[in-house]
């Protein structure tokens, strides 16, 4: 069963036919998406506000038409999420090495951001392959030396921001990484390399389909804009920015499920009072600012009506920095991880048990529906409390059971 859908409140839940296999309540916006591509009548899917994340949808579609939405949306996830997986894993061993690889392998395996969004055929689930892959880009681009070059890798950026909402994140980064290393004339370049793709989304969306760019999804962010404008309530304001300390910490460690950041952490902790510091580096560094410029951006902006993108109750967004930390724990094993004649043995061997522990503890919370562990219902919980109640998943297994999409089981709790 998906998190995604099982974290919800038990009464707001779909239940899909004939297994009873969970889907989320949005289920038919991103089914809309693949209306639109088959050409069906407009008012099956007009009113979707997910049309603009396109690729998934043109990447899963071919196995959406031979097997149906739900059973070819899944195995495209997983042929997306070992791909970009493996790539991933070759280049930590090319660009970092042997230790570093296998790091980022078991680091990957067991992270509970994929098994989160893997099961539901929603563009969400390109969120980790996307962050993956905009991480080998960025490494690229903080590399390249020539203009051509640098607008190449920003095209490819670009395309990959069709998937999901990542250019906060990774855009910024990108123009970030150039201005840190003072190739000033390389930024217009950048700037276009990442809008051309974009533009061409729009502009295809409005010509083919008559999408519009705004829609109740996007209208929060020019809400957050103009909340800067007009009457502010400053009292409330400031209420808001005395509570950014607490919310700051909850979304950095339930944006990714509470052990991966707190690795990051304590290997940070140890680079810092120890012989063998590990700087960080980019493009680690400016997704780490990127993120907390999007983090400052929509908590501290003034009092405003309508959907909220501040607060404990959506540390979701900011789940692509997960990268960051990622590359940051291969570096540091790979750095440490020396004969022990060298001196920094028990750095390494500290390292590796971090990650070790690190790996055991998201290994629980994956398998933690399954294994019947409340832990794993909290920390899917804090992630997205898109349900009151952090037993929501807890309860969901109990009344439906825990299996793969197309396995069912006659006998299971209701």
């Amino acid at each position: 069963m998906a998190p995604y859908a099982a974290t919800l409140h038990p009464e707001w839940v779909r239940v899909q036919p004939p297994c009873d296999y969970l889907t989320n309540i949005d289920h038919g916006q991103f089914q809309a998406t693949f209306f639109m591509l088959q050409g069906k009548p407009r008012a099956s899917w007009q009113d979707s506000v997910v049309l603009r994340r396109i690729l998934y949808p043109l990447l899963a579609f071919p196995l959406m038409t031979a097997f149906g939405f739900d059973t070819g949306g899944f195995v495209t996830n997983l042929i997306l999420t070992v791909v970009t997986f493996l790539a991933f894993v070759f280049f930590t061993r090319r660009a970092i090495g042997e230790a570093g690889a296998w790091v980022s392998m078991w680091i990957l395996a067991t992270y509970p951001g994929i098994a989160y969004w893997i099961g539901l055929p929603y563009s969400y689930v390109w969120i980790v392959p996307g962050s993956l892959l905009l991480m080998m880009l960025l490494w690229k681009l903080s590399r390249t030396t020539d203009h051509l070059s640098t607008l190449l890798v920003s095209l490819a950026i670009g395309f990959v921001f069709w998937g999901y909402d990542l250019f906060p994140f990774f855009g910024t980064a990108a123009l970030l990484i150039l201005a840190r290393q003072r190739r000033f004339l390389h930024l217009p370049m950048a700037v276009l390399g990442m809008s051309i793709p974009v533009g061409i989304l729009f502009l295809w969306l409005e010509l083919a389909f008559h999408v519009p760019v705004r829609n109740p999804n996007t209208e929060s962010y020019w809400v957050i804009l103009s909340s800067f404008g007009g009457h502010i309530d400053y009292p409330g304001w400031w209420k808001l920015i005395a509570a950014l300390p607490s919310i700051f910490i909850d979304n950095f460690l339930f944006s990714n499920f509470l052990f991966l950041p707190l690795l990051f952490v304590l290997l940070a902790l140890i680079s810092l009072i120890s012989t063998r510091s590990i700087p960080l580096k980019a493009p680690e560094l400016e997704i780490l600012l990127a993120t907390l410029l999007v983090f400052l951006f929509n908590n501290l902006a003034p009092p405003y009506g309508g959907w909220q993108l501040r607060g404990v109750w959506i540390a979701r967004l900011y789940q692509p920095v997960f990268v960051a930390f990622v590359l940051f724990a291969c570096r540091a094993v790979q750095s440490w991880w020396k004969p022990a004649h060298t001196g920094s043995a028990g750095l390494g061997r500290i390292a590796v048990l971090l990650v070790a522990l690190t790996v055991i503890a998201d290994s629980a919370v994956v398998f933690g529906p399954f294994l019947r562990l409340r832990m794993a219902s909290s920390i899917y919980q804090r992630f997205y409390r898109h349900s009151p109640s952090p037993d929501s998943l807890h309860l969901n297994v109990e009344r439906h059971g825990a299996r793969p999409l197309g396995i069912c089981i006659s006998t299971r709790s209701r």
